[in-house]
């Protein structure tokens, strides 16, 4: 994308106490559950971002292209002849050829963020 395009979608003529209330992210929960929590952050025609906590559970990673930022906790990445652990500050891609066909598993907490482009429903 040239940046050019990136840079105007953000308003410069807002700034302070406006750009303050303007900013503030109003969290739509999609699913809570003991064992998953489901959050979408910020959803927009450019992207989206959205919250997963995983307690003693797993996901199945079904958004791609996506970028997924382990926030905090450890777990495991498992597919088809694939394993991976994850912990706090890594992060990873989901092709979307991948999607549908790998989890993440975790015995404790383990909160990820994902990424999405535009115009995806938010499914994870």
């Amino acid at each position: 994308m040239n940046k050019h395009i990136a840079m105007s979608r953000f308003n410069y003529d807002l700034y302070g106490a406006e750009a303050i209330k303007n900013g503030i992210v109003s969290i739509k929960i999609e699913k809570d559950t003991a064992k998953l929590k489901k959050e979408k952050l910020i959803t927009s025609t450019c992207f989206a971002v959205n919250r997963n906590t995983i307690n003693n559970g797993d996901l199945i990673l079904s958004n791609g292209p996506s970028v997924w930022i382990v926030l905090s906790g450890r777990g495991i990445i498992i597919g088809e002849n694939y394993y991976k652990e994850i912990k706090q500050g890594n992060y990873f891609y989901l092709p979307f050829i991948a999607q549908n066909k790998f989890k993440v598993i975790s015995d404790e907490e383990i909160v990820l963020i994902v990424c999405l482009p535009s115009k995806q429903e938010y499914d994870s």
